[in-house]
């Protein structure tokens, strides 16, 4: 996934991080840099798998 950071020196970088790394907005990567913005580039074709844009109705979830 894509994340974009606040380096130490205070330039903004986006960097490659490991699908299986926990981050959230907020935390501070091993080198000092903060993370701004989590940029998953599936994240679309995770919410249509988990059925969010579907025209069929869950009748479960009413």
């Amino acid at each position: 996934m894509w994340v974009l950071v606040r380096k130490p020196d205070g330039t903004e970088q986006e960097i490659d991080i490991s699908e299986e790394t926990y981050l959230e907005i907020g935390d501070i990567l091993e080198d000092g840099s903060v993370v701004l913005e989590i940029r998953d580039p599936d994240e679309d074709d995770d919410l249509i798998e988990l059925g969010f844009f579907s025209d069929e109705r869950d009748e479960d979830l009413l």
